[in-house]
């Protein structure tokens, strides 16, 4: 079985800002709950471990990996997407213009196109091996084009793609990827 956690809280997360590629430290509410649920995800036999390469996804991984004591492979593929010059901004001040332009024009911002990260989602999955039983420490936006993903493994239609991005997901929401067509919320409560 292959797992897919969206890292810990960070103060970012608390105040709404956008992080993107920023580099943000869990905070101790963070810390606690990776924790909490690294206990309920110790029965697990995980034989590989992956991470964004980001702080926050890294020790969110160092923490549920006491457990087992893996080797943590960082990948820049899991990483969050790049939100340019957006990043560190308050959420709630963008307007639906700044989003529009992010997702039709991001190199306005020196924004991550949308396709880009299509193309790095599939090409990590597809370099995945699915015989192993395998946690993965990520970020929102890449669980969200994973589901994509999952539903269009073919192609990118960034029309298709934005109904994605409304998906609330919450720290530490844990995925099962339980075959190529199916990726489901593991229902795990911290």
């Amino acid at each position: 079985m292959i797992y897919f956690i969206r890292h810990g809280q960070t103060d970012w997360n608390l105040e709404r800002r956008v992080q993107g590629h920023q580099n943000i430290p869990l905070n101790a509410s963070g810390r606690e709950k990776a924790h909490i649920l690294a206990h309920q995800l110790s029965s697990l036999k995980i034989e590989k471990l992956y991470s964004s390469d980001l702080l926050r996804a890294l020790e969110t991984a160092q923490i549920i990996n006491q457990f087992w004591q893996l080797p943590i492979q960082e990948d820049k593929r899991l990483r969050e997407f790049s939100f340019g010059c957006l990043e560190g901004e308050l959420a709630g001040n963008l307007t639906q213009e700044v989003f529009e332009i992010l997702n039709n024009n991001p190199t306005e911002f020196g924004a991550e196109a949308k396709e880009a990260i299509y193309c790095r989602v599939k090409a990590f999955c597809e370099d995945l091996d699915k015989t192993k039983n395998t946690l993965i420490i990520t970020h929102g936006g890449f669980l969200r084009m994973m589901m994509y993903y999952v539903q269009h493994q073919n192609s990118f239609n960034l029309n298709e793609f934005i109904p994605y991005l409304i998906i609330k997901l919450n720290n530490l929401c844990v995925f099962e990827w339980q075959n190529e067509n199916c990726f489901v919320p593991k229902e795990i409560e911290v």
